[in-house]
């Protein structure tokens, strides 16, 4: 998912923003809302996590191009795809029912649903919320307005929460401990 999240960076994900994840397996017992194109979500591939963005839903049409290269024309952006890749997803001409196309944001790099296939709404276990800022980083490690934003943001979010949680320790549910 870089440059957004790097490895072993500490995020917070919120395992209820789309129902309440089974605690002895990778899916869901009770779904109350499915990810949204643009949410940053946390399944299981191969017994490994995997955080990576929703680019379509389900019912999302999906055009792809084999003319000098392949490519995956999703909304406004095109994916490039290996044969194999495009060989496993070009006859679906949307996302299926129940179903999302996650992509990570280093998508040249990435191994995603153009590897091993869309992602069923029910595996998918949380919403990344926001990262946590390393100790020692500042906001003089921006080099864009936009890194600035995003530094400053998750600043913003990481202390009230650490705050709060020094503050309240001794009241917050077993599951917060």
């Amino acid at each position: 998912m870089e440059p957004v999240i790097h490895d072993n960076e500490k995020i917070l994900v919120c395992k209820l923003s789309y129902g309440i994840v089974n605690p002895f397996g990778n899916s869901t017992l009770i779904r109350w809302k499915n990810a949204k194109t643009g949410d940053i979500v946390i399944y299981y591939y191969k017994n490994n996590l995997v955080v990576k963005r929703c680019i379509a839903t389900e019912g999302a049409s999906l055009e792809y191009s084999s003319d000098s290269g392949y490519t995956l024309h999703v909304g406004e952006k095109n994916y490039s795809l290996t044969k194999l890749q495009y060989n496993l997803i070009k006859n679906s001409p949307c996302v299926p029912r129940g179903m999302i196309l996650a992509i990570g944001d280093n998508f040249e790099n990435s191994i995603d649903s153009r590897t091993y296939g869309f992602v069923a709404q029910k595996n998918i276990l949380g919403k990344l919320i926001f990262k946590i800022l390393k100790r020692g980083e500042k906001l003089d490690n921006a080099q864009s307005p936009d890194d600035m934003c995003d530094l400053a943001l998750r600043y913003d979010l990481t202390v009230p929460l650490s705050r709060f949680y020094a503050n309240n320790q001794g009241q917050l549910p077993g599951v917060f401990k």
